[in-house]
């Protein structure tokens, strides 16, 4: 497999000299999944608990866990968040094609 990051954007894999039908290649074969436009994810790579942060930090750095979700990952609760919550910094908006 072509060395990306576990999360990363089409921009990155054009940063790393892959192509956009070898993306789409690696997307029917299996190898990597789209988790939002244009931000794919290696299966296995990542926690599934944290595929959401991960693919809201290849997008928006700052982006952070927070609420249950933090606390879940840290084993500081019981409760079960049903899905991740994201904070991102005062004014910057949630990245497009993402699942909110």
């Amino acid at each position: 497999m072509i060395d990306l990051a576990p999360v990363f954007t089409l921009d990155d894999a054009r940063a790393a000299g892959v192509r956009k039908d070898q993306v789409c290649d690696m997307l029917a074969a299996g190898e990597i999944e789209r988790v939002g436009r244009g931000v794919y994810l290696r299966p296995h790579a990542v926690d599934p608990a944290c595929a959401s942060l991960a693919a809201a930090t290849a997008v928006r750095a700052p982006a952070t866990m927070c609420l249950t979700s933090a606390l879940a990952h840290h084993d500081l609760t019981d409760a079960i968040p049903f899905e991740t919550d994201i904070a991102l910094p005062r004014g910057a908006r949630y990245p497009a094609g993402l699942a909110r």
